[in-house]
C-alpha cells in the first residue's frame, strides 16, 4: 500500500526533472551553435559539420603525437586563418594562436608555448599537433579507440536578437554595476630616475654606480630601494621616492649596526664584524612593508658565516644567519621569505635544501627541495601563502609549512626567460623578445609589457635642468641578461636597473 501511495509522486518528480533537463538543453541550444568535425586516423574521409569531405592528407601520428590538418579544423569552427610564408596566425573567439612551420615554439595570446613536436607540411598540407590546437582554442575533444574516430566540437554563441527596451519587462529595473578594470597605458613610457655622471651639481643626490653588487626592490607607491656601491662611501641602501624633495635618500650604510654575536653549535661564540659583510641581495616583504638585506662573509677564519640576513626597515637588525658548510651555492639564485617577520625561510637551489629559523636564530634544515638542479628560485606571497618559482622547470611550488609541493606549470620555455622578478603576489618573466609576462600564483600568464615598444621621456624625472636631455642619443633599453635587475611596485609599474641607470617603465598611468 505504501509503494502504491508514493508511486504517482515519484513518477511526477521524475517527469518534472526530465522536463527541466530538456528545458536547460533547449535553452543552451538557443544560445549556442554546435560545430563538429569527425576525423579517423589515417583515413582521408572526414565529416565536417555534417558534410562529407575528402582530405588531401589524413590525420597521422608523428613521434607518438597525433597531427591533424590545420585548415580543415579552422574552417570547421569558423576561425580566421592568415599565412605569410611559414608563419601562420589563427584567430578564434578572442584567442590568437601563432605558429611557424618547423618551429617548436608557438604563441597563444602573445605568450610563448613550447611544442613537443613542431608543425609540419605534408604534401602541401600544414599539419599541427592535435592536443595543442584543441587546448589553445578551448575546443572539446573526444576519441573513440574502437573506431579510431577523433571528434572535435565547438560551441559558438549566437548573436542575440535586438531587444526593444520600450516593451514591458525588457528593460532592467536595476542597472548592474560594472566591475572596475584598471586601464593600462596604451603606450608604455620610460622615465629615467637616476644619473651615473655629474654634469650637474643637482644630480649628485641621485647618482648611482654600476660596479659592485647591485640589487633593487620596489615597494609601495613608486618607491624603490637600491643596493649600490659608492666608490668613496662603500655599500649603501638608497631609497628613491618621487614624492620627496631630494628624490633619493640613504636609508642605511654598512656600519657598526651590522655587528652581532653568533653561536657555533652551542659550543662558543664569535663576533661578526660589519667590515667582513659583503651585501648581495635586497628582499622586500610587501605584507609588512619591511626591507631585508642578504649578504655573505668575506672572512677566512673557521666557522665563518655563509649567510647573514638583516632587516633594514624599520631598523637595522640581524634576523637570521647560516654557518659555512660544504658545497657550491649562489646567494643570488636562492629564495628568502617570511610570512610573519618572525619565522624565516631560505631555499638553496644547488644543495636543494630548505632551511628555517626564528628571528635571531641560526637557519636549520627543514626539508629537501623538489625543485630543479642548479636553478634560480624566487618567491612571493599571495593571501598569506608562500609560492616559489623554479626558473629551470617553469614550475610554481607552494609552501605547505613543512615543504614545497608542485602547484602549477607555466607555459613558457625556460631558455627564453632572461630575467625573473616577483612582488605583490605575482611573478614577472622577461623573455628574449623583450616582453614581460605577468604570472599569477596559479600559473596563469598574460603578456604584461612589450619593452621593445616603449617610448622615452626626455631628461631625468623631477630634475627640470635635464628636461631637454637625450641621455644616450638613440634611446633604448639595454636589458642585458647578466646585469639587469628588475622589480615591480604596488602600482604595477616596472623598475629596472639597466646599465647603471635606474628606470621606471610606466605600465599604468600615475
Amino acid at each position: 500500500m505504501l509503494i502504491r501511495k508514493w508511486l504517482p509522486a515519484a513518477m511526477f518528480l521524475m517527469c518534472f526533472a526530465f522536463i527541466l533537463a530538456l528545458s536547460a538543453h533547449a535553452e543552451e541550444n538557443d544560445l549556442f551553435d554546435t560545430r563538429e568535425t569527425v576525423f579517423k586516423m589515417n583515413d582521408p574521409n572526414a565529416l565536417i559539420n555534417g558534410k562529407k569531405v575528402v582530405l588531401q592528407v589524413p590525420p597521422t601520428t608523428i613521434n607518438n603525437y597525433t597531427f591533424v590538418p590545420l585548415r580543415s579544423v579552422s574552417d570547421a569552427i569558423g576561425a580566421n586563418l592568415t599565412r605569410k610564408s611559414d608563419e601562420i596566425r589563427l584567430s578564434y573567439e578572442g584567442v590568437t594562436v601563432e605558429i611557424t612551420v618547423g618551429r617548436a615554439e608557438a604563441f597563444v595570446q602573445s605568450n610563448p608555448v613550447r611544442l613537443e613536436q613542431p608543425p609540419v607540411v605534408i604534401k602541401g598540407t600544414t599539419m599541427v599537433p592535435l592536443r595543442f590546437i584543441v587546448n589553445s582554442l578551448g575546443l572539446d575533444l573526444r576519441y573513440e579507440p574502437s573506431t579510431k574516430e577523433i571528434r572535435i566540437s565547438s560551441k559558438i554563441k549566437k548573436t542575440p536578437e535586438p531587444i526593444d527596451e520600450d516593451q514591458p519587462g525588457n528593460k532592467k529595473d536595476v542597472e548592474e554595476e560594472a566591475p572596475v578594470v584598471r586601464p593600462r597605458m596604451e603606450n608604455l613610457t620610460v622615465d629615467y630616475l637616476s644619473a651615473n655622471h655629474s654634469n650637474l651639481k643637482s644630480l649628485d643626490k641621485i647618482r648611482l654606480y654600476s660596479f659592485g653588487n647591485t640589487s633593487i626592490a620596489a615597494a609601495k607607491d613608486n618607491q624603490v630601494y637600491i643596493l649600490n656601491r659608492d666608490p668613496n662611501k662603500g655599500y649603501q641602501i638608497k631609497k628613491y621616492d618621487p614624492n620627496s624633495a631630494d628624490k633619493m635618500s640613504v636609508v642605511a650604510s654598512i656600519d657598526e649596526r651590522f655587528n652581532f654575536e653568533y653561536s657555533v653549535r652551542d659550543k662558543y661564540k664569535i663576533n661578526f664584524s660589519y667590515g667582513e659583510f659583503v651585501p648581495k641581495k635586497l628582499v622586500y616583504n610587501d605584507a609588512s612593508d619591511t626591507l631585508y638585506l642578504l649578504g655573505e662573509s668575506a672572512a677566512m677564519y673557521p666557522d665563518k658565516l655563509r649567510l647573514a640576513v638583516f632587516s633594514i626597515t624599520p631598523e637595522v637588525k640581524m634576523v637570521t644567519y647560516q654557518l659555512e658548510n660544504s658545497g657550491f651555492y649562489k646567494l643570488e639564485d636562492s629564495f628568502f621569505s617570511t610570512l610573519d617577520d618572525k619565522t624565516f625561510y631560505y631555499g638553496e637551489p644547488y644543495s636543494k635544501m630548505i632551511y628555517s629559523a626564528n628571528r635571531g636564530q641560526a637557519l636549520e634544515l627543514v626539508n629537501s627541495s623538489p625543485t630543479s638542479d642548479k636553478t634560480q628560485l624566487i618567491s612571493t606571497m599571495k593571501d598569506g601563502v608562500l609560492y616559489v618559482y623554479d626558473k629551470k622547470s617553469s614550475t610554481i611550488f607552494k609552501w605547505t609549512g613543512t615543504g614545497l609541493v608542485k602547484h602549477a606549470q607555466i607555459a613558457i620555455h625556460s631558455d627564453s626567460v632572461m630575467h625573473v622578478a616577483a612582488s605583490f603576489g605575482y611573478f614577472y618573466l622577461l623573455d628574449d623578445r623583450r616582453v614581460v609576462h605577468r604570472v599569477t600564483s596559479d600559473g596563469k600568464m598574460e603578456s604584461y609589457a612589450e619593452l621593445g615598444k616603449a617610448s622615452f621621456n626626455p631628461g631625468i624625472l623631477g630634475v627640470p635642468e635635464t628636461s631637454n636631455w637625450k641621455l644616450f642619443g638613440n634611446e633604448r633599453l639595454l636589458l642585458d641578461r647578466y646585469t639587469l635587475h628588475m622589480s615591480t611596485d604596488s602600482n604595477g609599474n616596472l623598475f629596472l636597473f639597466d646599465d647603471g641607470i635606474l628606470i621606471r617603465v610606466n605600465v599604468y598611468p600615475s
